[in-house]
């Protein structure tokens, strides 16, 4: 009986989420980063599937003869991932395309790399100054004030978290790890305050917010700059 191979190709993008395969819409199995599945098969006309979590194949039929065996490579389509971007797929607004090849030379896996970037501005020194600048200022504003060291440690920590992948040096041109830093910053100011609101000074308390909110309009202008860029 023939056999078909399904075989997931090793990626760094969503490596921990199992691969779900449907077989003429059924449920055939999953498969891990890298994992492939061999399955006899009968001789035929079949449709095959992969869907994950954010992350869809569209149908493709194919065609299983009598004594021949086939192999299926399933692989993010970077030919069509640069029409998108990871962090618009942070909103729910699209799913990354998964690809289906019969040939594994037909992946198109380097074709796109260089056109999923961050926004220019986003990576430029003014804009991490900024975003430096407001993610400093409650720290400032709590030392200042004589805010108790035991709340300042809190600042501290959002600040180095965040700083650090700011600053540091990317050795690819797609440095996925800067997109979220304004978000993570902005929603750690937050949160903090629901913490700490009864301990805090008051005018400290203010200022975080309103440099949190500023955080959080930065991460949303940004993405809505890239969704723009994208539709045009």
């Amino acid at each position: 009986m023939p056999t078909v191979t399904f075989t997931r190709c090793a990626h760094n993008w969503n490596f921990m989420v199992k691969m779900h395969l449907f077989l003429n819409g059924k449920k055939l199995g999953s498969l891990q980063n890298g994992e492939e599945q061999i399955v006899e098969i009968e001789p035929g006309q079949y449709t095959i599937e992969v869907k994950a979590i954010f992350m869809r194949s569209d149908i493709i039929s194919f065609t299983v003869n009598e004594n021949e065996d086939l192999q299926l490579f399933i692989a993010i389509d970077m030919a069509k991932i640069s029409k998108f971007h990871l962090s618009t797929n942070a909103s729910f607004l699209y799913k990354i395309p998964l690809g289906i090849y019969e040939n594994q030379s037909d992946i198109p896996v380097m074709q796109a790399t260089q056109q999923r970037e961050l926004p220019p501005f986003s990576l430029s020194i003014v804009w991490k100054i900024l975003v430096t600048t407001i993610g400093i200022l409650p720290l400032l504003s709590g030392i200042l004030k004589n805010e108790t060291p035991g709340n300042l440690v809190f600042f501290v920590i959002i600040l180095f978290a965040s700083l650090v992948q700011l600053w540091l040096p990317q050795k690819k041109k797609t440095p996925q790890m800067q997109y979220y830093i304004e978000l993570n910053m902005g929603v750690g100011f937050c949160l903090l305050v629901l913490y700490l609101q009864s301990n805090m000074i008051k005018s400290v308390l203010i200022t975080t917010l309103i440099c949190g909110g500023l955080l959080l309009i930065l991460f949303f202008s940004k993405l809505i700059f890239r969704k723009n860029k994208i539709a045009t």
